[in-house]
């Protein structure tokens, strides 16, 4: 079998160095000749590279490992001469001799010279992992003088610096002085993490010596920023220069320190951070983002937990949602009460957050709802979350585990499923057999619903309407463009109803049912809402119900109840009751 090579790509929304395997295909990969396992000299093994080498920089590496190996039998001319093709002027070749000596296994400082030429020519490149592994002072000077000159660390040369640790930090740190370099500096002081922390006494002092050159003090700062939670309670020497005059170490102080999570700033970032969003909202992404922030300063944010309780009484489902799960992951115990009474909440997002945060604060007098939520809530992930919350509470530890702050201060993209601490959504369901059948049954009632493929693109083309005597409801549906509901009467102008991608109307009696969603990228959700006709002719919204992404098909069962295939399950609803349950495959 065909080996593979490692080469770092960008990812977005990781912010640093993540290397990715590809594995290698007849189209892409490195071929290898046939012969070049046992061709005799080295001249006649690089005329068969020769002969399958393409013009072009493709940036592939794919079977680099093998290539090195056949190459290798021939020691240092094979080598010496590869160093030479990775400067060379064919850019097929000089990738082709990067991946290989990429895999190549013995460096010597005397190599350093052809590497640091060879990376000149590649920015970024392959050659950088040698340099890595030579690691000299020399070796290292040629890396930081490629980061130098780049936009970002998501490259070779930024893994191999990040790998290097401590002893790569003091040709870094100048780079932090000007603005350019300072970006993908910090990200490699990031990703060393623990690495770096030996340098922090080192830098606080230099941030708070006034005799130093201003960049150099910001420089000091910059570096503590990148080292963010790991620094957490040893940056109060630094408060004083929140006041300082100077307008850019005033405003780096305060990027460090919040980078940091110290308590100096919490006032002021609960502060901004209020229930606001619209009822109908399902991300409320503001919310989303400061109540994060907060919960990323631990048990600190105890003492801003009063200043949180509002979100509980946030008329959007999602916010409450977020404030339940962060009173109870910062461990403010006052709140275990009224987390105990979102266990009513018509929102199962909150019932959700509510069980778990009662678990990690250990409220003993919510077992008796805990129980009750364990036995008969229509959601097996949300009985099973009660069920563990309640055993928590009852062991000697007395509560369950909360995420840490750390988990909060990480990226706020990027997650895989279900490790985004704030989401509740479609990535804490369990995964469920596919009904084969395609027929359902709810309290006697069988139906069938299956996944409407077409289902989206239909509406996305040609929206959806239905009609009564007086007018009709329009749904628009544009994807990530965005949609919208509306009523269009005949004799008056038309109204807005909801700003929202709309998936289906439905007929309510004399009312109506209309469902929305959007999957996009990172984003899928789901919401049915009630609309009731007012005397005057126009409609108000009513009940709100969540689904847990956006809808695969809908269908009416009759009586003021309606189905929703979602995620592989089928949610029943209706106006009156909201959600009912979820019906079983026959």
């Amino acid at each position: 079998m065909a080996s593979t090579a490692t080469r770092v790509r960008k990812v977005a929304g990781l912010g640093i160095c993540v290397a990715v395997f590809f594995a290698p295909s007849l189209s892409s990969a490195i071929p290898v000749p046939p012969g070049l396992d046992h061709c005799s000299t080295l001249g006649e093994c690089l005329r068969l590279l020769d002969s399958v080498v393409p013009a072009t920089d493709n940036g592939e590496g794919s079977n680099s490992e093998i290539l090195a190996r056949d190459l290798e039998r021939f020691g240092e001319p094979a080598k010496q001469e590869l160093l030479k093709r990775a400067v060379g002027q064919q850019p097929g070749w000089r990738n082709v001799a990067g991946a290989i000596l990429w895999s190549w296994s013995s460096w010597s400082p005397d190599d350093v010279p052809a590497l640091r030429d060879a990376l000149r020519k590649d920015p970024g490149g392959w050659v950088a992992k040698p340099l890595g592994e030579i690691g000299t002072p020399d070796a290292i000077k040629a890396l930081a003088e490629d980061l130098s000159t780049a936009s970002d660390s998501e490259n070779q040369t930024g893994f191999a610096l990040s790998h290097l640790g401590a002893k790569a930090i003091p040709f870094l740190f100048p780079l932090l002085e000007t603005e350019r370099n300072s970006y993908p500096v910090a990200a490699v002081l990031k990703e060393m993490g623990a690495a770096a922390l030996p340098f922090l006494q080192e830098w606080k002092a230099l941030a708070m010596n006034e005799r130093k050159p201003i960049q150099e003090r910001i420089a000091g700062l910059k570096a503590i920023e990148a080292l963010g939670p790991l620094a957490r309670g040893e940056c109060e020497q630094l408060h004083p220069l929140l006041d300082n005059p100077n307008r850019d170490l005033k405003s780096q102080s305060k990027r460090t320190l919040q980078a940091v999570r110290d308590p100096i700033l919490l006032g002021e970032t609960v502060g901004q951070c209020q229930p606001k969003a619209d009822p109908y909202d399902s991300l409320a992404i503001d919310s989303l983002v400061c109540l994060r922030d907060i919960a990323s300063y631990g048990s600190d944010a105890v003492a801003v937990g009063a200043r949180l309780m509002p979100f509980l009484a946030s008329h959007n489902g999602a916010e409450r949602s977020y404030g339940v799960t962060v009173l109870g992951a910062i461990g403010y115990k006052q709140a275990g009460m009224p987390i105990r009474d979102e266990l009513g909440d018509s929102d199962w997002r909150v019932v959700y957050s509510a069980a778990r945060s009662l678990g990690w604060l250990g409220t003993k007098e919510a077992l008796p709802d805990l129980d009750r939520i364990a036995s008969t809530y229509w959601l097996p992930e949300i009985r099973e979350m009660a069920g563990k919350s309640a055993a928590g509470i009852r062991s000697a530890v007395g509560h369950t585990q909360p995420f840490s702050a750390a988990k909060f201060a990480g990226p706020r993209y990027g997650w895989g499923p279900g490790e985004e601490p704030m989401g509740v959504d479609r990535w804490i369901l369990h995964d469920e057999p596919a009904c084969s059948s395609g027929r359902w049954d709810w309290q006697g009632q069988s139906f069938p619903l299956a996944r409407d493929t077409r289902l989206i693109d239909r509406v996305e083309r040609n929206g959806t309407t239905l009609d009564f005597p007086d007018g009709k409801l329009v749904g628009v549906n544009h994807g990530e463009w965005g949609g919208e509901l509306s009523w269009q009467p005949k004799k008056t102008k038309p109204e807005v109803i909801d700003k929202e991608n709309v998936i289906a109307i439905l007929k309510d009696g004399d009312n109506a049912v209309a469902v929305f969603g959007l999957s996009h990228m990172g984003l899928d959700y789901g919401r049915a809402m009630s609309l009731k006709r007012k005397p005057d002719g126009a409609w108000a919204t009513g009940r709100f119900m969540q689904f847990f992404a956006e809808p695969e098909a809908v269908t009416a069962l009759g009586n003021g109840r309606f189905a929703a295939l979602n995620v592989g399950r089928v949610v029943v609803f209706s106006s009156d009751e909201g959600i009912m349950g979820l019906a079983e495959c026959k």
